[in-house]
């Protein structure tokens, strides 16, 4: 059925506004429940409930609107003059939800919207079963007035085709240099088209490249997806038997070695994998007569597998396709506003999936990939100073380290226009900054963002992780799978374009963290993060920490990531981690905490204690220098709860504030 054309029926009245947004006008008395969210695909849905004495057949209605697209606010309420109500309009369906019968009527519906009235025939009949009702309705609805989510087309260019192009346009202009080495465009393609006829047409097929970051590693990737297969990022400084896991897992029919240590590094790697053919990468180079395989696969394909911990112990492949970066690059070149003459830094290790970030938006404008020597890493004063050197415009760092350069006086020669942070809580930002900040979350199974914000500096909010990106939406949902209340906490949920295949030849995995979406059209995959999040009344996300960060103490459920968040408020704390330690009969909370100068340890122990909750105030400080990081730049809790825990059992003396 085609949508109707807006209509206007005694007290409801739809109109449309800028941006393809609804205003609701509500008789002035109504009581309206702001936070009540309901499962529209992809939309932001507003309820209202009209006031108790009305008609009692109008006292249970409930008004939704659908947009098929709002980014950062939901629908405004207004308190205008209403006439008394009208009969709904035709076409409507029904359904029996608690003994009472409830109509879904279409008062009116356009290209950017859909307006439901849900009213029920029973004066006993409350919002509440309505709510049920409605979660009921959402498929019949969606048929009844042809209604389906709106989700922007894939980008139509693949990632490939777009080098491919940037080269033809500018072959001299440098695609990608390391402190020893640079590619210009021409060169990248040649050397893909090499490596792509050494291996042949190769879809479905995955290659591991294994080495560091450098020129050489990220033409690997462009060769690989060249020939139409998937590659595998392996970070050589990664133990041998996590690598062995991973070649196995993704079944790797060939790895590429690059880096100075490439023999020493396959033949390691090789006698705990022997499987794959094991190829170093300057040997590929030799010119062949075999044509490279047509430049892009006939077939929807996989891009690449990045790896991540699983809780058996054994790494999952999260499968994303080459559909879903050619997405991400394409949002990437419009956010970071690339072009051939933008450098972008690359700082990321290559087994952390921003490293995807860092290049192929990049590559996909035509821009300069610089990366960033091993010694600046993690050394913040370098760091800036390096980005100023190499003219860098756009760079990721991990949030630890945005943290600590952005308290740094930036040297003169920074153009740097945005810095984007990922990967942990970000805390206050302080200001003024001569760059603009972009917090970004996203699983690895999500294509490395999911969701993002920009932050104000100096404000003394902690930044949320902003909104959905475009091609993506998100959920806030409780532990009975239906959608929370705008404030509450819940697990998010998060479908679109972006959301990977699933953990590749991992199908229990896959079917328990990549599942059904039950609010939208049959076949529509959503994953779950089992990240805890709340939904602000603007749209934008709260992170608080992992579902399976919550513990048990003393009978209470405490959220570690809660705890963190509010030490992280007290003046004293410079950053926290919080953890869980000892046996079972004797667990205690320890926050570790950096201390900024001048902070006596038990005066910011009793000041962390009056802004917790009781369960959580028996806690115990642990100040230490600096919290340890992972190589990709993340607070590396692992090592925290296993060395830090045993010098806080070992020193006890020194633990501030025993339990209260």
């Amino acid at each position: 059925m085609a949508p109707a054309r807006p209509t206007h029926s005694g007290a409801l009245s739809g109109r449309a506004t800028g941006g393809g947004e609804s205003t609701m006008a509500i008789a002035p008395d109504a009581a309206v429940r702001p936070a009540l969210r309901l499962p529209v695909p992809r939309d932001l849905v507003r309820a209202t409930r009209r006031a108790a004495g009305e008609d009692p057949s109008e006292a249970a209605r409930l008004v939704v609107t659908a947009l098929s697209r709002v980014v950062g606010g939901g629908i405004r309420v207004t308190g205008d003059a209403a006439t008394p109500p009208a009969p709904p309009p035709a076409p409507s369906t029904g359904a029996v939800v608690a003994g009472a019968r409830a109509v879904v009527t279409v008062a009116s519906a356009g290209p950017l919207s859909v307006e439901v009235l849900l009213t029920a025939h029973d004066a006993s009949t409350g919002v509440d079963d309505l709510w049920r009702a409605w979660t009921g309705f959402v498929g019949e609805l969606a048929d009844l007035v042809g209604y389906r989510p709106a989700e922007p087309e894939p980008s139509t260019v693949d990632v490939v085709a777009a080098v491919t192009a940037a080269a033809a346009a500018r072959p001299d202009s440098i695609a990608i240099e390391d402190d020893s080495d640079a590619l210009t465009y021409g060169e990248l393609v040649r050397f893909g088209d090499v490596l792509a006829g050494r291996f042949g047409a190769q879809p479905g097929g995955v290659v591991g490249i294994l080495g560091e970051p450098g020129a050489a590693f990220f033409a690997c990737q462009y060769a690989v997806l060249r020939s139409g297969a998937a590659f595998v990022p392996l970070d050589r400084r990664q133990p041998a038997h996590r690598l062995a896991q991973m070649v196995g897992q993704a079944r790797c029919r060939f790895v590429i070695s690059v880096a100075a240590t490439a023999d020493a590094d396959a033949d390691r790697l090789r006698q705990l994998a022997p499987g794959p053919e094991y190829l170093r990468w300057e040997r590929l180079l030799v010119p062949t007569s075999q044509p490279p395989p047509p430049s892009r696969p006939a077939v929807p394909t996989i891009a690449y597998v990045m790896f991540t911990s699983g809780s058996t112990g054994v790494p999952k492949g999260a499968a994303i396709r080459r559909t879903s970066l050619a997405c991400l690059a394409a949002w990437g070149r419009g956010l970071l506003d690339l072009g051939p003459d933008s450098t972008v830094g690359q700082l990321a290790g290559v087994g952390f999936d921003a490293s995807i970030w860092e290049v192929w938006p990049a590559w996909t404008a035509g821009a300069r990939v610089v990366v960033a020597p091993a010694h600046v890493r993690f050394d913040p004063p370098a760091l800036l100073d390096w980005l100023g050197e190499a003219r860098v415009d756009a760079t990721f760092l991990a949030t630890p380290l945005a943290e600590m350069v952005m308290t740094l006086d930036p040297p003169r020669s920074l153009r740097l226009r945005l810095l984007t942070v990922g990967g942990d809580r970000l805390r206050p930002v302080p200001g003024p900054l001569p760059y603009r900040v972009l917090n970004m979350y996203g699983p690895t199974e999500c294509t490395v963002i999911a969701t993002a914000g920009h932050v104000t500096p100096g404000a003394a909010a902690v930044p949320s992780i902003g909104v959905p990106l475009p091609y993506a939406y998100a959920r806030v949902v409780g532990d009975d799978g239906t959608p929370t209340p705008d404030g509450e906490p819940g697990e998010l949920w998060i479908g679109g374009q972006g959301v990977g295949a699933g953990y590749l030849f991992q199908p229990e995995e896959s079917a328990a963290r990549f599942v059904p979406d039950p609010y939208t059209d049959a076949g529509r995959i959503v994953y779950r993060t089992g990240d805890l999040v709340r939904r602000g009344v603007d749209g934008s996300f709260a992170f608080i920490g992992r579902l399976d960060r919550q513990v048990k103490l003393a009978g209470a459920r405490i959220e570690l990531g809660e705890i963190e968040a509010v030490a992280q408020r007290c003046a004293g704390i410079e950053v926290a981690s919080a953890a869980v330690v000892g046996p079972p009969e004797e667990r205690h909370l320890v926050v570790f905490a950096v201390l900024r100068a001048g902070h006596d340890a038990d005066t910011v122990a009793a000041d962390l204690r009056r802004r917790l909750p009781s369960q959580a105030r028996g806690l115990r400080l642990r100040p230490v220098a600096r919290l340890p990081l992972t190589g990709n730049g993340k607070v590396d809790r692992a090592r925290l709860e296993t060395e830090l825990t045993a010098a806080a059992r070992v020193q006890e003396g020194h633990v501030a504030g025993t339990d209260a």
